[in-house]
């Protein structure tokens, strides 16, 4: 008995310590640690089709168009509107080959610039009412939870716009590089919960709200330290600024 008392006095110190947020030294269970995980699990599926084509032209070895289109057909989108269509196109100009003469120092430059959209679809199950099941019971009966938030009926997937342009220019036979891109993104109609009501019976609803924009800068700077036959080493370092991150 008086080693049951003294196991009983532990234990109900362990728990005392795990309850103020402290843990016992040495004592390696989950009970003790300083921040408790919570462990869960679930399971989706979802589809996606999909229509690619790309291509490209070039002119002289100076001049390039490049060109790719995406057609997606998402089944967590509603059935009829579950289409997603995503174009782009870029271009370059290498102006080295006109200056060769007068910037004999430069041994490559080029101007490219870009425009794109990429599509945002919509989670697994977002267009119903997830009803989740409760691990307790009421009786022999189980108990589910009622969800708090709503899709819209209107709901629908968003496509995120993207420019791009920069400079890029290489040094002393290619062993220095220097690309300077700035860049500007519209992400505009992403789907967002709200606040509504709850006279309705729910808190929030999803609909297409959100509008962010992105607009930066990257410069990537990179040489060539050792160019041999059979060992070459090469050192790179990138700098990015964000100018604006404004919520519209």
């Amino acid at each position: 008995n008086a080693g049951a008392n003294r196991l009983d006095i532990r234990q109900r110190a362990v728990s005392a310590n795990t309850n103020n947020g402290l843990n016992v030294p040495n004592l390696y269970a989950i009970s003790n640690s300083k921040t408790t995980p919570s462990i869960s699990n679930s399971r989706s599926d979802l589809r996606s089709n999909s229509l690619f084509a790309f291509g490209d032209f070039e002119y002289g070895k100076f001049a390039s168009v490049t060109w790719a289109v995406r057609n997606d057909w998402f089944s967590t989108l509603p059935v009829n509107n579950n289409q997603l269509l995503s174009p782009s196109v870029g271009a370059s100009f290498v102006f080295s080959e006109f200056t060769r003469d007068a910037l004999p120092f430069m041994t490559f430059g080029k101007v490219f610039g870009s425009w794109g959209k990429k599509p945002k679809t919509l989670g697994p199950y977002a267009l119903n009412l997830n009803y989740s099941v409760n691990a307790l019971l009421w009786g022999s009966n189980f108990l589910m939870s009622t969800p708090d938030g709503t899709p819209d009926a209107n709901l629908r997937g968003a496509l995120t716009t993207t420019w791009e342009g920069g400079l890029d220019f290489r040094f002393a036979k290619n062993r220095i590089n220097l690309t300077l891109t700035y860049y500007f993104e519209d992400n505009k109609d992403e789907p967002l919960g709200v606040a509504v009501s709850g006279v309705s019976g729910f808190t929030s609803q999803t609909i297409n709200a959100a509008w962010v924009q992105r607009k930066g800068i990257e410069v990537e700077l990179g040489g060539q330290i050792i160019k041999k036959k059979d060992l070459s080493w090469n050192v790179n370092a990138t700098f990015g600024y964000l100018i604006d991150n404004p919520v519209k």
